[in-house]
């Protein structure tokens, strides 16, 4: 059921409430004009009886046409009317007492289910707050994916193709004055190709590791740990506890992105030479530990440096994200001179609850 049948049917009922509370009322009145009308009679039949009273003889006379015998027989007879007035009156309060707490329950009703909707108001309100600042960070963490792409690029890609363009232009101008010299240019471009074509494939792979659906998560963390030894001569170690569980896509792609953001922090900004990777299959939930031997850092001081630190900054922010977004916790314990180690917590049957997750 959609949030505007739920709005309908609210309102629906609200409005149900409002008419059997204004009928309450409409028999509450109607109660009231009862109970006030036997009342004026009770005090009428009670005046009726006190006159009586005071017109008593105390010696009546023989030859009066109204003996004491009447007269005591009439004043039974108002006596018993009074009395059944009385008790109709009793009955009448007892009703209209039961019907004003028919009333106030419909007023406590109605309180409710206005409180009721003041408070999923305020739950939108802050839902919606959420949303945006969820919509906020995704749109921080993929400018920043965009940054990291368009530097790697410039540094790498581009730098490499630069060169290659210069040395074709040369070697146009020197084919025929010096063939040989063009000959070995030739051969410096083969190299420079194959280079460029390299960093092709490691910023490609970077973008979506092909292997995270044909190999799993364990094997192509594995496999990068393998490559980060093969290409910049650290000490990176990894470790499996427990058995491998079948991970959706959203969390094999976000847990890798988090263990290569570590990774290469561990390596470019903390000077690491042995870097540890532990992933840990519990019953329902993952967990995963970087440790690092580097330079560490003070946390504080990077946090509060935001959007200014890019390479600092915005690395923790995103893998933070990341986490945040499988409904996990990231933590991390790190000081200066005394490495670094991430701690990842997330559950391993994450249903995505948003259909824009970015990956």
């Amino acid at each position: 059921m959609d949030i505007y049948s739920l709005k309908s049917e609210y309102f629906e009922m609200l409005e149900f409430i409002r008419s059997l509370q204004e009928s309450a009322l409409e028999q509450s009145d109607i109660l009231l004009s009862e109970k006030k009308e036997l009342e004026y009679k009770k005090r009428q039949q009670s005046f009726v009886l006190e006159e009586s009273e005071k017109r008593k003889i105390p010696n009546i006379s023989m030859f009066s046409p109204f003996s004491l015998e009447n007269a005591d027989d009439d004043e039974i007879a108002k006596k018993d009317e009074l009395e059944e007035i009385e008790s109709k009156l009793s009955e009448a309060e007892q009703r209209w007492e039961k019907q004003q707490q028919i009333c106030q329950s419909f007023d406590r009703l109605k309180s409710f289910f206005v409180e009721l909707e003041n408070k999923t108001r305020r739950t939108i309100l802050q839902e919606n707050g959420t949303l945006i600042d969820y919509s906020t960070k995704l749109l921080e963490t993929q400018e920043m994916d965009r940054n990291r792409i368009s530097r790697d690029l410039h540094d790498s890609t581009v730098q490499s193709l630069t060169s290659l363009g210069h040395k074709m232009e040369y070697c146009s101008k020197m084919v025929d004055r010096d063939p040989i010299k063009v000959k070995l240019e030739l051969q410096t471009m083969i190299d420079l190709n194959k280079e460029i074509i390299n960093d092709m494939r490691e910023i490609i792979y970077d973008l979506r590791p092909m292997s995270l659906n044909n190999i799993g998560l364990v094997a192509t963390v594995e496999a990068y740990c393998l490559h980060l030894r093969r290409n910049y001569n650290r000490d990176v170690r990894f470790k499996l506890e427990g058995e491998e569980k079948n991970l959706s896509s959203i969390v094999s792609v976000t847990l890798y992105r988090i263990i290569q953001e570590a990774c290469n922090n561990a390596i470019r900004h903390s000077n690491a030479k042995n870097i540890s990777v532990r992933i840990a299959f519990l019953d329902n939930n993952i967990e995963i530990d970087i440790e690092d031997n580097g330079e560490g850092f003070d946390l504080h001081k990077v946090e509060t440096k935001g959007k200014e630190d890019f390479l600092h900054g915005f690395g923790l922010s995103t893998m933070r994200e990341r986490a945040r977004l499988l409904s996990g916790s990231f933590s991390i314990d790190t000081k200066v001179g005394e490495g670094t180690r991430i701690h990842i917590f997330v559950p391993a049957n994450y249903t995505s609850r948003k259909g824009d997750i970015y990956e």
